[in-house]
């Protein structure tokens, strides 16, 4: 999950990100990130995310959970 973690940092324009991070939290947390956070998921996992899925997510731990599960479905 480390591509996650470079992914986040760049979209969210920090320096890091740890799992427990709330990712409402960041100044940067907005539509655009969660729509580009979709694409990248889709992209690099080839797991299907929605906005309204990531409504459930606090923080990057629980995303990194909800791509896994994703994926093992």
């Amino acid at each position: 999950m480390s591509s996650l973690y470079s992914t986040l940092t760049k979209l969210l324009e920090v320096d890091a990100v740890q799992p427990d991070d709330k990712l409402r939290d960041f100044d940067n947390w907005d539509s655009l990130t969660v729509l580009s956070l979709c694409a990248h998921v889709d992209a690099s996992c080839g797991v299907s995310l929605s906005a309204q899925d990531l409504q459930a997510v606090n923080t990057v731990d629980d995303l990194e959970r909800l791509i896994a599960s994703r994926k093992a479905a």
